[in-house]
């Protein structure tokens, strides 16, 4: 997992959507440069707790 912002430009974003969203949801911030400012994307899982902290936690504990 990393932890670093993919940048693109908005017109690359938009023709690798699939990609950006993909990225986000992996927990990498996605930052899309406009002419007129910045996106910023992050994927939120639905139980309201962000990918890369549910991601982080690993695995059930053996116990």
């Amino acid at each position: 997992m990393s932890n670093t912002i993919r940048e693109w430009l908005r017109a690359d974003a938009e023709q690798r959507i699939v990609d950006v969203f993909d990225d986000a949801k992996r927990g990498r911030v996605q930052r899309i440069v406009d002419r007129e400012g910045v996106f910023e994307l992050t994927f939120r899982a639905d139980n309201g707790q962000n990918a890369a902290d549910v991601l982080s936690r690993g695995g059930p504990s053996e116990d």
